[in-house]
C-alpha cells in the first residue's frame, strides 16, 4: 500500500471536519440558557451590588453593571466619633 492511501485520506478529512465542527460548534449553537432575558437580570443584579449568578449578604452602590465593589463603611459602633456624638446622650 502507499502511504496516501484512500482509507487514510479520509479519515484525515473526517478528523479535521470534525476539529473545525467542535470549534465552530460554539458559534453555531450558542448557550440557550444564555438569553437576553438573562442577560438583562445579571446586569440589573449586578448594578444593583450582587454578582451576575447571586446576590451577596453586602451590598455595593446602585450604578454600572461591572461595579461589583463592596461598600466599604466606616464603623459606626460604640466606640465610633458618630456614636458618640448622636446616639451615647439618649
Amino acid at each position: 500500500m502507499s502511504p496516501l492511501s484512500v482509507p487514510k485520506i479520509f479519515m484525515a478529512g473526517g478528523l479535521s471536519g470534525f476539529g473545525y465542527y467542535l470549534y465552530m460548534r460554539q458559534y453555531w449553537f450558542p448557550n440557550p440558557y444564555k438569553t437576553q432575558g438573562v442577560q438583562n437580570i445579571e446586569d440589573r443584579f449586578s448594578a444593583g451590588g450582587g454578582s451576575p449568578t447571586h446576590t451577596p449578604a453586602g451590598g455595593s452602590k446602585r450604578g454600572s453593571s461591572t461595579d461589583n465593589a463592596g461598600r466599604q463603611e466606616v464603623n459606626k459602633g460604640p466606640e465610633s466619633e458618630h456614636y458618640k456624638k448622636n446616639i451615647s446622650d439618649q
